[in-house]
């Protein structure tokens, strides 16, 4: 997990990690953490270097570590303008008039390219439709719930994006730009090209024919 500055600069990054214990005994996991905070009960961890040890019965242990690392695989710029002006995030709370969102990500190159290679990103934007009025989202995927609009972006793997999102607001007010990354997978079944092709291939013969 990762949280953003307003700007998509990267404040924190950290791991949740997930043991199902068979037997009570001692975990040792290992990461590049600068803290390690237990998520299940108040059993204090040690850290040792990039070595993390607990002595556990439960049957699922949860435990957190920051991460050292502020490098995501994807760089993430995000700009806000109100009417035409660019403007600070924290100075749109409770303004009135035309509120413009522009996000780019592109690759990190300092970061392993198999996550931007093949995973896909889908980034959400919710709007609360009594602040909100006139969502322009072109590209988008927008879906309605309750009072809210969901306005979903989708970036393919190896794809850098480049996304524009105005509405005309009063009282400005927004929940926060979530960002998931997923393996890209696909479910689809070609359909039968043979007969198209036999008859891309007759169609061939009689213009040669028509020629001759």
């Amino acid at each position: 997990y990762a949280t953003l500055a307003s700007d998509g600069s990267v404040r924190a990054i950290y791991a949740v990690n997930h043991f199902t214990i068979i037997k009570a005994g001692s975990i040792t996991d290992y990461g590049d953490y600068t803290l390690v905070k237990n998520l299940t009960d108040t059993t204090q961890l040690t850290q040792n270097g990039d070595a993390v040890t607990v002595q556990t019965n439960a049957e699922n242990f949860f435990y957190q570590g920051n991460m050292a690392t502020k490098e995501l695989p994807w760089i993430f710029d995000i700009l806000h303008s109100l009417d035409g002006v660019r403007t600070a995030p924290q100075e749109l709370a409770g303004k009135s008039g035309k509120i413009e969102i522009h996000i780019t990500t592109k690759q990190n190159a300092a970061v392993n390219p198999a996550f931007y290679e093949n995973y896909i990103l889908q980034i959400s934007i919710t709007l609360d439709t009594e602040k909100c009025s006139d969502i322009k989202a072109p590209g988008a995927t927008v879906a309605s719930a309750g009072k809210n609009k969901i306005i979903a972006y989708t970036v393919m793997p190896g794809k850098d994006a480049d996304i524009s999102l105005s509405a005309v607001v009063r009282d400005f007010a927004m929940t926060g730009i979530d960002i998931s990354a997923m393996p890209f997978s696909m479910n689809m079944e070609l359909p039968d090209t043979d007969s198209m092709i036999n008859d891309f291939t007759e169609l061939s013969d009689a213009i040669s024919d028509l020629n001759d």
